[in-house]
């Protein structure tokens, strides 16, 4: 498997949450398919072009373009407020670790790396998540889509995570599963680990420097 080193030593660490710390996709699509259906949508009608599309994108964009494709565009406030209850009360109830997350979490603390969140999910979802996995004290900062105003691909995100841990973006390694994470890492001038995993829809992932199938891989050559 190729990798793209970059011949910087690494200062900080930004995890993506949603789908690469914890295993949330079959949530989101639990979710999207009984607050839709309570509206008369069915779900399982979009195309699988859009359901990769969406992924990485805040939950308020992913559901707008999923509402769109499916012609529904005039239930979005109603199908979105309804979705979010569901998706946190599934949450609490469903939702696991991603194999190797704490693995890969500890091996950058060890390092000295200091240890971010970036995520496209709300502030509420990682509260939640941080909360029942019992894994806050892991981070020093945290930026949810409640603190940007563009969302990924667009690098904003991991911008100012960088401005709020006081390092360069060159000196950042980035953790995602998407596309749309990784060209946003990308855009922002940091090193990206795409994780393809298998239980999540699949990316190309052809844009990060490294690509690993569990964050049980990870070592310390990948971080450094």
């Amino acid at each position: 498997m190729a990798e793209k080193r970059v011949e910087t030593i690494m200062k900080a660490a930004i995890f993506d949450v949603d789908g690469l710390l914890v295993n949330s996709e079959p949530t989101h699509r639990e979710a999207s398919r009984i607050s839709f259906a309570e509206y008369g949508v069915n779900r399982d009608d979009l195309p699988i072009e859009v359901a990769s599309k969406v992924v990485g994108l805040t939950i308020k964009e992913s559901v707008r373009v999923m509402l769109e494709a499916l012609d529904a565009s005039d239930k979005f406030d109603e199908i979105f407020k309804r979705r979010q209850e569901v998706f946190l009360d599934l949450i609490r109830e469903k939702a696991e670790l991603m194999p190797g997350a704490l693995h890969a979490l500890q091996l950058c603390k060890s390092k000295g790396l200091k240890v971010a969140a970036a995520s496209s999910g709300t502030k509420e979802f990682l509260e939640l998540v941080f909360t029942k996995f019992d894994i806050n004290d892991y981070f020093e900062v945290i930026t949810s889509a409640d603190d940007v105003i563009n969302s990924k691909p667009d690098p904003q995100i991991f911008l100012i995570t960088a401005k709020k841990l006081r390092v360069r973006p060159v000196d950042c390694v980035v953790f995602e599963d998407a596309d749309n994470g990784v060209a946003a890492a990308k855009a922002a001038g940091m090193k990206c680990i795409a994780i393809n995993s298998p239980f999540t829809t699949k990316q190309k992932l052809d844009k990060a420097d490294i690509v690993r199938t569990s964050l049980e891989e990870i070592t310390e050559k990948d971080v450094l």
